[in-house]
């Protein structure tokens, strides 16, 4: 028992050291997201308190519109970056012969 909780604290102490470097080298752009961002936030807080079932439909609606926005962004940069496999120039989709794909041969080899 004392070998696990020995290597859970190696792991926590880890994750701290890791966190606290990770929010040092953002700070600025943290805060220059929070500042630029307090109005939005404020007003949607005043909102959500006014409005608390609107509120948390409207924010699966922005959540779910966030995601799908996620989700295209990143698919296009996974096949930018050849993720899924390559991707033919221009050159080589030009080089393609159409008329040799609508070719249909019977059992015996004949067109």
């Amino acid at each position: 028992m004392n070998n696990s909780s020995n290597f859970v604290d190696q792991i926590k102490d880890f994750l701290g050291v890791f966190s606290s470097k990770t929010k040092e080298v953002f700070s600025p752009v943290t805060a220059i997201y929070m500042n630029t961002t307090a109005p939005i936030r404020s007003a949607w807080a005043d909102y959500a308190k006014n409005n608390p079932r609107e509120s948390k439909i409207v924010g699966w609606i922005i959540k779910i519109f966030g995601s799908i926005l996620l989700i295209a962004f990143l698919t296009v940069l996974f096949t930018a970056l050849g993720l899924f496999g390559h991707i033919p120039s221009t050159d080589e989709i030009k080089q393609l012969e159409s008329a040799n794909a609508t070719e249909i041969y019977t059992g015996d080899g004949v067109l």
